[in-house]
């Protein structure tokens, strides 16, 4: 169940959830706030107030569920607890971004993932959108945009390694067909 609450209870709510002082939850709020805004800048391209606070939600969940134990082991480590909060906050932010985003990307989307720059390109991009399923959208952000083998991607969508690769293959042959035609297009007078 996730909690809901206004960002500027944050601190508060957290300091209470984890028992800690004002002065280290300011400094744990800090670090949250920072890998939640990367991974939307990098993933999604902006920064939206409801994802901003969804994400907060969601961290907020799992360490009131079982940060507590673990912050106390790793409280004499300060990288140890940097790092551990970089995991979860980016495990979170990632799941929402992935449910929100990547089943419904844009054609557009899914170059600029793969780092291709789309400028001047994206209206024409983004009428091919309706040729993929939304799990061929889903699948190409996580192969290309994030990185993941083919084996985290099934898991990702629930489905067997064949299936994704057979997913793979459909969406990249389409992709390269449709490229192709768009780079074989005479130019428009």
């Amino acid at each position: 169940m996730t909690t809901t609450f206004r960002e500027s209870d944050w601190s508060r709510t957290l300091a209470d959830a984890l028992a800690i002082d004002h002065d280290l939850c300011e400094e744990v709020c800090k670090i949250i706030r920072k890998v939640a805004f990367l991974c939307l800048k990098r993933h999604v391209g902006a920064v939206a107030y409801d994802d901003m606070r969804v994400i907060l939600s969601m961290v907020h969940d799992t360490l009131s569920s079982d940060g507590k134990e673990l912050l106390d082991a790793l409280t004499a480590n300060k990288c140890a607890v940097h790092s551990w909060l970089t995991v979860i906050v980016r495990r979170a932010a990632m799941n929402h971004i992935r449910r929100r985003y990547y089943a419904s990307s844009s054609v557009s989307d899914l170059f600029r993932a793969m780092n291709v720059d789309v400028r001047g390109a994206e209206d024409c991009l983004d009428a091919m959108s309706h040729l993929f399923t939304p799990s061929q959208k889903y699948l190409l952000r996580l192969r290309h945009g994030e990185g993941c083998d083919i084996g985290q991607a099934a898991a990702h969508l629930g489905i067997s390694r064949e299936e994704a690769l057979a997913l793979e293959a459909s969406a990249t042959k389409r992709l390269r067909q449709e490229w192709s035609a768009l780079k074989n297009r005479p130019p428009l007078q």
